[in-house]
């Protein structure tokens, strides 16, 4: 009865993983909810590095472990969390509609 509660439990955990990458890369190549989904994206490469590279491995040196790509891929989507998505995306234009319509 515990493993069924268990598998319940994850569920959401399963189909944020399936979500994610899929339809946050398409959204973030597009320009749309970008701050959000890469700060989603950066806690997810943070923790990969951690749980992954760092205790596979005992270190949390990424020339040790090997998490050279997860640390780096972290690093850029908390850039387009910081820096948004720039003037040519679909965030920027809702917001110019926005402000056409007040």
């Amino acid at each position: 009865m515990r493993y069924i509660r268990r598998a319940h439990a994850s569920q959401w955990a399963i189909h944020s993983r399936r979500f994610h990458p899929l339809h946050s890369g398409v959204a973030l190549a597009l320009g749309l909810f970008t701050r959000i989904l890469a700060f989603i994206g950066a806690g997810e490469m943070a923790v990969a590095y951690f749980w992954v590279h760092a205790a596979g491995s005992g270190s949390i040196w990424w020339w040790v472990n090997g998490g050279e790509t997860v640390m780096l891929f972290s690093f850029v989507w908390l850039f387009f969390a910081a820096y948004g998505a720039g003037p040519y995306s679909l965030d920027a234009w809702i917001a110019k509609r926005r402000q056409r319509a007040e």
